[in-house]
């Protein structure tokens, strides 16, 4: 947690989760009240100014447990929440200024990401209840940006527009930037694919992207690995919510299975080279347990060979990837493949836990 001594208040905020067991919720707002009760100099002021100081930001949950510990205080008056809320929102609204400057330095995501996209961002952020979670349906490329520091080292907008930078020479993006500009589904899809193509652009191994296939329809790309050719696919899930917090291992894996199957058994059926497929799992998946439970369904399927490996990523901003090979395949990868593959991704080999397929 901390490596040093923080004070109360600090703690108590930012351990505070709107998720837990009522109990526990109310545990912590019974505290924190009494620390404001036995100590009226603080006030929302110096509240904003100890939680910046200590978090470099005021966390939204902030505005939720000190407006219930407002109702619990009888020694001092309660603390003004505007001034929490509009630091909140200030907070975002600097980090929209400092996306659109980045962005205009850019020679492709400028002309989707317009100053009218910007405007209708602040109006967005302008109307945003701090008591609930900041999602956007729209403007997502905003959050990717928000939230890239553990992905891309701040530099996430600006390796995305290298990938448009690099892939232009090899095909028509003019549709791929839309779809960045617009709501989710389409700009973590095609975020996705366009990190993940980047590499093999940037060392000039893409032979033709969205190539012709056997089965009809077009490919993301067919490169050239290390002399030997194959097919690159780029498939992004979607996160979604668990009912209960509960989960099934083999239900979620069938449900990943089948998504993969879309790819490898309908839209590659018929190829005459290996098959990567590069899988976003998204955080509701977990990268063990329900990994291995969608490998258990595509060993079972006799329609798989045409796959010659999934490349399992953390999320559509890929930070950690797992790579595992199809034994059964038709098509295998050469050893100086995989070589290259470990030195363009931060891929490490997928190890089974034993839990769905025995060792």
């Amino acid at each position: 947690m901390f490596s040093h001594v923080v004070h109360p208040l600090i703690e108590i905020i930012w351990l505070y989760d709107e998720e837990a067991p009522s109990e526990k919720r109310r545990r912590d707002i019974v505290r924190l009240a009494n620390l404001l009760d036995g100590d009226d100099s603080i006030d929302e002021q110096q509240v904003i100014e100890m939680l910046t100081a200590e978090l470099r930001h005021v966390p939204p949950r902030a505005v939720e447990l000190i407006r219930k510990a407002n109702t619990r205080l009888t020694r001092r008056s309660a603390l003004a929440l505007d001034p929490i809320i509009a630091n909140l929102r200030d907070a975002k609204l600097a980090s929209v200024e400092e996306m659109e400057r980045i962005v205009g330095e850019t020679k492709y995501l400028k002309r989707v990401l317009t100053p009218r996209w910007f405007e209708q961002l602040r109006a967005i952020i302008g109307t945003w209840d701090p008591e609930k979670p900041f999602e956007l349906s729209t403007h997502t490329a905003f959050m990717g940006y928000f939230t890239d520091a553990t992905c891309y080292g701040c530099q996430y907008l600006q390796t995305l527009e290298d990938a448009f930078v690099r892939l232009a020479p090899y095909g028509s993006i003019k549709q791929k930037l839309r779809e960045i500009a617009g709501p989710s589904a389409g700009y973590i899809s095609t975020a996705f694919e366009m990190l993940v193509l980047r590499p093999f652009a940037a060392s000039d191994c893409i032979e033709e992207y969205e190539p012709s296939l056997p089965a009809g329809g077009r490919g993301e790309a067919r490169v050239s690995l290390s002399g030997q050719r194959l097919y690159i696919e780029a498939r992004a899930k979607m996160d979604e919510d668990r009912e209960d917090g509960s989960f099934d291992p083999a239900e979620m894996g069938v449900k990943l299975f089948r998504k993969l199957q879309e790819k490898y058994a309908a839209q590659y059926a018929g190829v005459d080279s290996p098959l990567i497929v590069f899988f976003s799992l998204g955080a509701s998946v977990l990268q063990d347990i329900e990994v291995e439970a969608v490998i258990a369904e595509v060993l079972k399927d006799k329609m798989a060979k045409p796959l010659t490996a999934v490349a399992f990523c953390d999320f559509y901003q890929p930070h950690k990837m797992w790579l595992w090979r199809n034994r059964r395949a038709t098509h295998r990868l050469s050893p100086d493949a995989v070589k290259t593959l470990y030195e363009f991704f931060p891929i490490r080999r997928f190890r089974k836990t034993g839990l769905i397929i025995a060792d």
